[in-house]
């Protein structure tokens, strides 16, 4: 499959047959993925109208659960945002609508417009989970663990209490630099200067060799890799990455996923091959099933033969609730081909489904197109993926740090081949968890 490579689509509507072209990669991502490289189509009408008839037709036609949407009247909403939340059919609550320049930019290019940095709002504080090196947060050496207590003077619970950091940030322009105090985990106080414009991601947040000696004084060599999306910048970063692994021997990883809210599949075809091995090539990744107008789309993703790939027989992934679809999609093909796979964490969001995204007008419609399996047609996992040992995310350690609680329960499982005893209570009473989970058609929108 060639990443330009390109399929025309014709979608049935009630008056017409209309030719759509759309991206032959496909995306899984929460936000709709931007697989590939969309080309844009013109909709017969670009009034809110015609955008409204323009997503019921596709809805009524190439969604996955096509034969169960809601007969409505489109004329009656006053966006086709509006209208798609009124058509999805659980247990979908991921097919979404985003600006189509934004999407294209996050997914393909790995770029977006803010500041840098994604948080923990804790009401009084933000307190700072990732930063991207090139960005503005970046460069005024902003840190995982630092915690926002004001901006411009205003203090975050103000913020949060007249809408949130998005509507603070949106009142200034690209540039223009803000006055951010924060507080490290030191404990000092500090102001950093700090402005929206250009981020560039790394989705590869930390690549890192742990050593550990075993009772029988055998030193066992553990790879860390945390890993933040899905996109097509980063098979360059994990090549990098599994260069650094492979070099190193290492007979273990940790494949940190906690914020990984998913992406595009030829990436994660990429590095499922990079982590289990030129003994997997044969069988599927992962396997996509249209709806039944457009089986005819049905494809797989194999394993591929990729220098630097591992030979390892298990693999931990830490999770959180915000680990989705394309996190999911890895996770749940590598028992097929062998490897035994240890969850750390909490349960993931539960998204065995994916978009063909569709360009229209200066957007992206993302709606669910296809059910995702594994090598032996294992799927449907909306509960999502509960963890083998439960763990909270550490807020107060850096990526790495053994100590940190996600990472520290991985080394404590590969020492021991158990859960740590609370944690083994813990994750008893979360098998089953049905708690409303956070949609990933935000994960654009959770960086700033």
């Amino acid at each position: 499959m060639n990443d330009l490579s390109l399929n025309s689509l014709l979608l049935r509507t009630k008056s017409n047959w209309r030719l759509i072209v759309v991206p032959l990669l496909i995306s899984i991502a929460g936000c709709g993925g931007g697989g590939g490289n969309p080309t844009s189509i013109t909709a017969d009408d670009c009034s809110v109208n015609g955008q409204n008839k323009f997503v019921y037709d596709v809805m009524k036609d190439f969604y996955l659960y096509y034969d169960q949407v809601p007969v409505v009247n489109p004329n009656d909403y006053n966006s086709p945002r509006d209208l798609l939340v009124d058509l999805r059919v659980a247990p979908d609550r991921f097919s979404n609508i985003a600006d189509k320049q934004a999407q294209q930019n996050f997914f393909d290019e790995g770029t977006y417009n803010g500041i840098g940095f994604s948080y923990r709002n804790n009401d009084d504080r933000l307190t700072v989970s990732v930063v991207f090196d090139d960005s503005s947060a970046g460069r005024a050496g902003l840190q995982r663990s630092d915690q926002i207590v004001s901006i411009e003077g205003v203090s975050v619970s103000k913020i949060n209490n007249d809408g949130g950091l998005g509507v603070f940030l949106s009142n200034y322009n690209d540039g223009e630099l803000l006055s951010f105090s924060v507080i490290s985990t030191d404990a000092q106080a500090t102001d950093k200067s700090m402005s929206k414009g250009l981020v560039k991601m790394n989705t590869v947040l930390k690549t890192e060799v742990i050593t550990s000696t075993t009772d029988n004084q055998i030193d066992n060599k553990i790879g860390y890799l945390a890993f933040s999306s899905f996109i097509q910048p980063s098979k360059a970063e994990l090549a990098t990455a599994f260069d650094t692994l492979k070099q190193e021997n290492i007979n273990e990883l940790v494949l940190d996923l906690r914020y990984n809210g998913g992406g595009r599949i030829d990436t994660a075809q990429v590095l499922a091959s990079y982590i289990a091995g030129d003994s997997a090539v044969g069988a599927d990744v992962t396997k996509l099933a249209y709806n039944d107008r457009y089986n005819n789309f049905d494809e797989s993703f194999p394993f591929l033969a990729i220098e630097n790939s591992l030979d390892i027989d298990r693999l931990y992934v830490l999770t959180l609730d915000g680990t989705c679809s394309a996190s999911e999609l890895l996770i749940n093909a590598m028992q097929p081909v062998g490897i035994e796979v240890i969850t750390i964490g909490q349960t993931t969001c539960g998204k065995p489904i994916g978009f063909r995204p569709i360009n229209f007008c200066d957007k992206t419609l993302s709606a669910a197109s296809f059910n995702i399996v594994n090598d032996i047609n294992q799927g449907d996992y909306f509960d999502g993926i509960a963890p083998t040992c439960v763990a909270n995310d550490d807020l107060s350690k850096v990526f790495s740090d053994p100590s940190e609680a996600m990472l520290k329960t991985a080394l404590y499982h590969i020492e021991n081949d158990q859960c740590p005893a609370a944690n083994i209570a813990a994750s008893k009473k979360t098998k089953v968890l049905k708690k409303e989970k956070r949609n990933p058609a935000d994960i654009m929108r959770s960086f700033n």
